[in-house]
């Protein structure tokens, strides 16, 4: 009998993905979400990495439950911040990423997963700010210099950037 409840308890194990999705650390350079992104029922493992080299990047790499690789692409500059936004109706999540590039700019780049393929939505860049507005159908404000007519910067102000059902247009 305890034979039998010992297999059981294995099959479970094996078919519920425990023991085939390895643990993914997370440390200082390395973060880990899980969103569904695929449409298929299950959360896919999105893994942030930075890169070492002079160029500092990220690698976003999107992976099965099973931490089989479904895809992975690079952004120029270290990722700060990930939020999943849902654009579309089909209950899919799109990716967000904030990241600082070279030049100090802040860039907002919006990614869907289509036929396995991180495809991008646009990209927002801004010396002064951007926030995603997700209290109403999804909206980004981004922070642009007022410049007076002599040229130089007077302050700043915010475009409102909506989402139309297929791109982002601006207010």
């Amino acid at each position: 009998m305890r034979k039998y409840f010992v297999k059981l308890v294995l099959a479970i194990f094996l078919f519920s993905g425990c023991a085939t999705n390895p643990a993914i650390k997370e440390d200082e350079h390395t973060k880990v979400y899980r969103q569904d992104l695929t449409a298929e029922g299950s959360k896919e493992i999105i893994k942030v990495e930075d890169t070492f080299d002079t160029d500092s990047s990220s690698t976003v790499t999107i992976m099965a439950k099973d931490a089989k690789k479904i895809c992975d692409f690079s952004v120029p500059g270290r990722v700060n911040n990930i939020e999943f936004l849902e654009l579309y109706d089909y209950g899919v999540s799109q990716i967000a990423l904030y990241y600082n590039d070279d030049s100090n700019y802040q860039n907002l780049e919006i990614r869907r997963l289509k036929s396995n393929n991180p495809i991008a939505i646009t990209v927002f860049r801004s010396n002064c700010g951007i926030e995603i507005d997700s209290s109403a159908i999804c909206k980004i404000k981004v922070c642009r210099p007022k410049c007076a007519s002599c040229g130089a910067a007077s302050g700043t102000e915010w475009e409102i950037w909506s989402w139309s059902g297929e791109k982002f247009v601006r207010e």
